[in-house]
């Protein structure tokens, strides 16, 4: 269901842009293999240059693997995600899958116009990123405040410089044992020569 929804989404992208089917219309017939942890899809690109379901004996030419952890750490950034992305595979068709979602943009008021109106549409789509806007800079806000106190207040996260200066005092305390083991052997030796 949601591999469906989510070609769905990707189609109706596609169907939009001319210049991105036209990119991935050469590669008619060729595979790609989407894995996010368990999810995995098998897609086929149509002649048209829309993707379609592949089964699953159809060999990908190119794997597009992006960590399930990437979803949620980028917040929504686009940018992040599609740099957290690993593409393996054909290059020329890994190049071209890259470049495409790079690219490819969503102009949700071009959707919404023809239901709400133009002005309806652009208030809406405008009003959804500054309230995306700031449920991530809630989301931040509070994973910095929650990394402040089980640092400072109830410490159970070490801090990068109480860190470092326990390293140090380690390394000095074994540079000492290792200096009073030598100390002692040299003792040592000369009682019992």
């Amino acid at each position: 269901m949601l591999i469906r929804t989510a070609l769905g989404f990707a189609n109706h992208l596609l169907a939009g842009e001319a210049w991105a089917r036209k990119r991935l219309q050469p590669f008619a017939g060729q595979g790609l293999r989407l894995i996010c942890g368990p999810v995995t899809a098998n897609l086929v690109i149509r002649p048209d240059g829309t993707l379609t379901e592949a089964d699953t004996s159809n060999v990908p030419a190119v794997e597009l693997i992006l960590p399930p952890e990437a979803l949620w750490q980028s917040g929504g950034d686009r940018e992040a995600l599609i740099a957290a992305t690993r593409l393996n595979g054909a290059a020329d068709l890994a190049e071209t899958i890259g470049f495409v979602l790079r690219h490819l943009r969503w102009e949700i008021e071009d959707d919404l116009a023809p239901v709400l109106g133009d002005v309806a549409a652009r208030r809406l789509a405008k009003g959804a990123a500054r309230f995306i806007a700031w449920h991530q800079r809630q989301a931040q806000a509070f994973a910095q405040n929650l990394a402040e106190y089980f640092s400072l207040e109830k410490p159970l996260i070490v801090q990068r410089f109480e860190f470092a200066a326990f390293a140090r005092d380690v390394g000095q305390v074994a540079d000492a044992t290792e200096r009073l083991n030598r100390r002692v052997e040299s003792l040592t030796a000369r009682r019992n020569p």
